[in-house]
């Protein structure tokens, strides 16, 4: 185990924060025989592939690969990290964030549709309260409703219908207790119900199927377990699973994959990434991109970047305006819209518009540099323990995890 001083000591984060610098080397153009290209011809080529580029840039095709962020975890109760998942947010800004296991195992004086769970900028899709609780959450600015037909076949489930493009596609996140074997025909009823409606499907959430192998979509149990039944299910209604490492992590425990990602088809989902806990939950967070169509791309709104305008212009034309002969024999309202012009040319000539990219997220004003900058030495510590599987990687883990919360939890109560 890691002393208390060794906790106190930076060296560790630093080893992670130092990055390698790549040597770039300058060569003289060379063209196909191996001579030397002169400086005349290196000249008239560059200008050719500037003009190529040029060229391209005015043709870009307007049509990309619609895709979301979504971001998945089971919480391990989520009311003692939801600081925490908000910071992260602002580190992985997701579209889509599933939870489940948002409630505690007993002594549950909570539910989920509790304001506690709220989040800035999203809206909250909850299960029904009984069970774990599972909670959806969308941007605010998605056409999104709950799928009152799916939500009515399991509890421990969230269904919503996200409308984009014209077309629908059916979110959903399931808890099953690994207590409860029965609740397994009960998830395979929804999987046969949602691949029979619908042709574009997302779904996450913790199935405790334990011993599957997915890198081989096989189990060790007979034919009538309730594993075997899982994947046939999967393949009889063509749905893919894309989770094949483990997300589930305890000391002295083997590592499981509990934690799964399924859609209609294996090119759906793309950077798929295991990363660190919230808190002192032991299922991994999962983040991906889920890609549900082909679209024109649509930026935000632009906006004015007042801090970059040129005041002492703005002014000085304000200042030389013939006010006087302008106004004059106008009534109030003709002046204001004389007013009102000028304003607006002075705006458009003197200050620089930005476009920020779509569905930026709001930081939240007790999110400082700090919160972020320990977040991130958490992700980093994480991603070394995967990559070596050493107990000292997992100790160095935890305490870069203990600080990470340790600064969320003051900089919240700085507000």
């Amino acid at each position: 185990m890691i002393s208390k001083d060794s906790m106190q000591d930076n060296t560790f984060f630093n080893n992670f924060d130092n990055a390698e610098n790549d040597n770039a080397s300058e060569s003289d153009d060379i063209s196909n025989d191996g001579s030397v290209i002169s400086d005349s011809t290196s000249e008239s080529t560059e200008n050719n592939r500037q003009n190529n580029i040029d060229d391209l840039d005015r043709n870009i095709n307007p049509l990309i690969v619609n895709k979301v962020k979504c971001m998945y975890t089971n919480a391990d109760q989520l009311r003692n990290k939801i600081d925490e998942l908000e910071a992260q947010i602002q580190v992985v800004k997701p579209d889509f964030i599933f939870i489940t296991e948002v409630l505690p195992k007993t002594n549950i004086d909570i539910d989920c549709i509790s304001p506690l769970f709220n989040i800035e900028g999203y809206i909250a899709y909850p299960s029904k309260n009984t069970g774990r609780g599972v909670i959806i959450y969308a941007k605010s600015n998605f056409c999104v409703s709950p799928n009152e037909y799916m939500n009515s076949l399991y509890d421990d489930a969230s269904w919503c219908n996200w409308v984009k493009d014209n077309k629908t596609v059916l979110i959903g996140s399931i808890y099953r207790s690994p207590s409860n074997q029965n609740s397994c025909l009960n998830i395979i009823g929804l999987l046969n119900e949602a691949a029979r409606l619908y042709n574009n499907i997302l779904i996450t959430g913790d199935f405790n199927m334990r011993d599957i192998d997915w890198n081989f979509w096989t189990t060790p149990h007979s034919e009538d377990h309730y594993e075997h039944t899982f994947i046939e299910a999967l393949r009889d209604n063509f749905l893919y699973q894309h989770i094949d490492k483990p997300t589930r992590f305890r000391e002295n425990q083997m590592c499981r994959t509990l934690d799964l990602v399924i859609t209609k088809d294996e090119s759906n989902i793309d950077n798929i990434n295991i990363d660190a806990p919230l808190g002192l939950s032991d299922h991994a967070t999962i983040t991906f991109d889920f890609l549900y169509s082909f679209n024109e791309y649509e930026t935000g709104k632009s906006k004015y970047k007042y801090s970059k305008c040129d005041f002492e212009k703005f002014s000085e034309d304000f200042s030389n305006f013939d006010w006087d002969s302008s106004f004059e024999d106008k009534d109030i309202s003709e002046m204001w819209k004389i007013f009102y012009e000028k304003y607006k040319k002075c705006v458009e000539t003197y200050i620089p518009k930005t476009n920020p990219k779509p569905g930026c997220q709001p930081k939240p004003l007790w999110l400082t540099f700090d919160c972020l900058s320990n977040i991130k030495r958490k992700q980093k510590a994480w991603s070394r323990y995967l990559a070596t599987r050493r107990a000292v990687d997992f100790d160095f883990y935890k305490v870069a995890r203990n600080r990470a919360n340790e600064n969320v939890r003051k900089a919240k109560k700085g507000i």
